[in-house]
């Protein structure tokens, strides 16, 4: 665990595994070397990636800027990304059992690869001043809220069914399943 910093945090943990990381920083790089890889977050592009092979529960913050997610793997772990900016998506995958995600502005992006692509369990997601935009690739609890003038939440399934906890948005409402849209409450 690292607290708040706007100073680059490094450490290397060798060969030992980890079991949970969490980190918050002001916009500064962190490196997180163990067991089997490592998480990296570099400042000058928002990019943070975790290469699988971990089952970890992973808390990350910046709290100067937005995160964008380059393939996070922590298995059946759970993964908390908090933004003061835009969570967006430059590579692989998230995975995890599940993700929850906050930004001060959107989460993805209106626009053919553009969303946030997961495959997880469930989907906790909160956008503080802007849309929701996410492509699951299986069955998924989702929980979603998008505030802010005319904020849309449009999640596809692929695969399963999408169970539905609460969802608002002060824009439209788009909810696409490959089986059925169910009521989870």
């Amino acid at each position: 665990t690292t607290t708040e910093s706007s100073s680059p945090i490094y450490i290397n943990n060798g060969v030992t595994a980890l079991t949970s990381i969490s980190a918050t920083t002001k916009d500064s790089d962190v490196s997180i070397i163990f067991a089997p890889g490592t998480f990296a977050f570099t400042s000058s592009t928002d990019t943070l990636v975790l290469p699988g092979g971990a089952n970890l529960n992973v808390t990350f913050s910046n709290t100067n800027g937005g995160i964008t997610q380059n393939g996070l793997n922590v298995g059946t772990g759970n993964l908390t990304l908090t933004a003061s900016g835009a969570i967006t998506q430059s590579g692989s995958s998230i995975i995890a059992n599940k993700a929850f995600l906050t930004a001060g502005t959107s989460i993805g992006a209106a626009g053919a690869g553009n969303s946030i692509e997961t495959n997880v369990a469930e989907l906790i997601l909160t956008a503080s001043n802007g849309g929701i935009y996410v492509n699951e690739a299986n069955a998924v609890i989702l929980t979603a809220a998008a505030s802010g003038t005319t904020k849309d939440v449009s999640v596809v399934s692929a695969a399963g069914n999408m169970t539905l906890q609460t969802v608002t948005a002060t824009g439209a409402v788009t909810l696409t399943a490959a089986g059925s849209l169910l009521d989870g409450n």
